[in-house]
């Protein structure tokens, strides 16, 4: 329930009772207020840097700092920006707040994908919106009452305050109140729709490997406690059984990975067979190859023992599962053994399955697939839509902290948004069933195995067949994009009203002078321009080979980084010209709006619109930010420089 009014705390440091901005530094309180609540809700890092990465315990929190210190900016940023908004436009103050933060939410790139609102995910009732909305509907609810509850607050004293102060908070609490009987309406429809449905009894074999033998010794022994654990589950009356991702035990010097091109079972005298002992037909994870590379692959066999399709990881795992500029940093794998570089799948593939004479099919997400709200939509929009999700996830590397249940809470809205029931199973926890209004039924226990060795855990539950509905799947995040285009507007005229007209020129012209070099640079180190913008926009990367996207990478990032540097210099210039010649000095940070906005039109909206941030969320992260690095740079040398030779005590005035 806190998630209802943990903002309060925040709004009520920023703003007096009158509704108005009192610090003068609002970006600093957001700041440190989102610092907080990451280092809290990703506290799980340190010990995992550790075991993962092997590295000191200084050196894993100097990264958790690093981490929190990023994803805080949200916070900031809001902060910041529902200051402003008040200061000038005095907008209804609820509804503004939901809206900055759902916007700040919704453009800002995160390593690992969260929502405010997936703190609700174990609150069924709250959650129901998300049909339409994504996960951002229901952080905006939550905002949203965490801002009437202020404004209440305020009113309730200062008597002097108007009572129509009270329509804004009171039409917020109506908005809500409307959202919770939506919910509850849309519980019974589900309910509903499940009692028609056909059912599937689903097994899962979570195996509690520890990621300190898995791969590496007694892979034998891992195979046979699946196997055993799957025979259990088939007496028990399972239609289907479950393994986790990469499940299926490597051994060196064989099997190896498995051969793409393998369609059948190995046969009964081999001792890497996988089904022995039981026929029911099983999904698996394994590490398939080919001449391309390693996958992380989800492979489905029939009764027959036939292997009759196959679906690759899209989304791979920053520095677990690919290394961003491999050819360049392959070196870090001496210093941390358990980094890897698997090759990403490119097409989605729902598995067919026979039950009752009918042909259903299995929407899988592969481990972090399943909080991507993008994915999940990919996967409907397949040419098969799926009739029921499985989500194959390994999230030994991280013990029995909190994370396995906050991985869980955010793929609840999976099955929300396209009301379908989710079965997830995993190597140590959380295995779970989740149905198609989000509640969680048949959960397992976390397990660090880490170690030790520890029995298998089994569960065996129905599952509903669903036709895929919900507007979310079709509508997308366009409750994001209306609420981020509101902001822009109202953004657009507190700037007006304050005398501090954006710039537009000036973000276009920095735009295209940053094509420009770019296109400059292929014709100068003669590398191939459409490379380039495959890896500028990750859009159609496979078509080009490993060392064109190495050209590629040598060439984009370092010039983008040289070019953002000359552009911090030249508009910091432009600027300091421009005010000596109307006689006045501006605030230091005026063109730094400018700078970012035409860096983010470079390197991020492209693409969010064009091409595939999910997966590739770290590099753009990691571009972007060292450009604008090197553009406040530039623009900081310009200012210090210019300041210098100012006389002292002249007055500063706006534009």
């Amino acid at each position: 329930m806190l998630g209802w009014v943990g903002f309060f705390p925040l709004l009520v440091a920023l703003f007096d009772r009158e509704g108005q901005p009192v610090v003068k530094r609002p970006f600093l309180y957001g700041w440190v207020t989102g610092i907080v609540m990451i280092a809290g809700g990703f506290a799980w890092m340190v010990p995992f840097l550790g075991r993962f990465g092997n590295l000191p315990l200084l050196v894993s929190l100097v990264i958790f700092a690093l981490f929190a210190a990023y994803h805080g900016l949200v916070f900031g940023i809001f902060s910041s920006l529902i200051c402003f908004l008040q200061k000038e436009l005095r907008l209804p103050f609820s509804f503004s707040a939901a809206l900055c933060f759902t916007c700040c939410e919704f453009v800002f790139p995160c390593i690992f994908p969260w929502y405010i609102g997936s703190s609700q995910a174990f609150v069924p009732l709250a959650i129901q919106v998300a049909d339409i909305t994504g996960p951002l509907g229901v952080s905006f609810l939550l905002v949203l009452f965490s801002a009437s509850m202020f404004e209440i607050g305020t009113f309730l004293f200062h008597k002097k305050r108007p009572i129509r102060a009270l329509a804004s908070p009171i039409l917020a609490v109506f908005v809500v109140l409307l959202s919770l009987v939506y919910g509850k309406i849309r519980i019974a429809q589900i309910d509903t729709q499940r009692a028609q449905a056909v059912k599937v009894n689903i097994g899962l074999v979570q195996p509690n490997i520890g990621m300190d033998v898995k791969f590496r010794t007694a892979a034998k022994a891992q195979l046979a406690k699946l196997q055993e654990g799957s025979l259990v589950l088939e007496q028990a009356g399972a239609d289907l059984i479950l393994w986790p991702e990469s499940s299926y035990p490597i051994s060196f010097p064989y099997p190896m990975p498995l051969s793409r091109d393998m369609l059948q079972d190995f046969p009964e005298q081999d001792p890497w067979k996988i089904r022995r002992g039981f026929a029911k037909p099983l999904l698996f994870g394994a590490m398939t190859e080919d001449s391309k590379g390693v996958y992380n692959t989800v492979m489905f066999m029939n009764n027959a023992g036939q292997i009759t399709n196959k679906s690759d990881k899209n989304y791979l795992l920053i520095f677990g599962e690919y290394v961003p500029f491999w050819e360049l940093l392959r070196g870090l794998k001496k210093w941390i053994p358990n980094i890897s570089n698997t090759t990403p799948g490119t097409t989605i593939n729902p598995f067919p399955f026979e039950h009752q004479g009918k042909t259903y099919y299995l929407g899988p997400l592969i481990c972090y697939e399943d909080i991507i709200p993008a994915f999940g939509r990919r996967l409907l929009n397949a040419n098969h839509p799926s009739n029921l999700l499985i989500n194959f996830t390994n999230d030994a590397w991280f013990g029995d902290t909190q994370e396995p249940n906050e991985h869980l809470a955010l793929s609840v809205f999976r099955s929300v948004e396209h009301r379908l029931d989710m079965v997830r199973v995993t190597n140590t926890g959380v295995s779970a069933y989740i149905d198609a209004a989000g509640r969680i039924y048949g959960e397992t226990k976390v397990v660090d195995p880490h170690g030790k060795q520890v029995d298998a855990t089994l569960a065996l539950k129905e599952a509903a067949l669903l036709s895929p509905s919900g507007f979310y799947q079709s509508l997308g995040d366009a409750f994001g994009a209306l609420c981020l285009l509101l902001v822009l507007i109202f953004y657009a005229l507190a700037k007006h009203k304050a005398r501090m007209s954006i710039q537009m020129t000036m973000i276009a012209g920095s735009m295209f002078f940053l094509h420009g070099v770019i296109l400059l640079s292929t014709l100068v180190v003669n590398t191939d321009r459409r490379s380039m913008y495959a890896l500028l926009l990750h859009r159609n990367e496979s078509a080009f080979s490993s060392e064109q996207l190495l050209s590629a990478t040598i060439t984009l990032w370092p010039i983008l980084a040289i070019a953002s540097l000359l552009l911090g210099i030249v508009l910091e210039l432009w600027h300091q010209m421009h005010v000596k010649k109307n006689g006045i000095l501006f605030r230091a940070n005026h063109v730094r709006l400018e700078i970012i906005a035409a860096l983010l039109s470079v390197t991020v909206l492209p693409v969010a619109l064009f091409g595939r941030m999910e997966g590739n969320t770290g590099q753009v992260v990691i571009g972007t930010g060292l450009c604008v690095l090197f553009a406040m740079l530039g623009e900081f040398v310009v200012f210090v420089s210019s300041r210098r030779s100012r006389l002292p005590n002249v007055p500063v005035q706006h534009e």
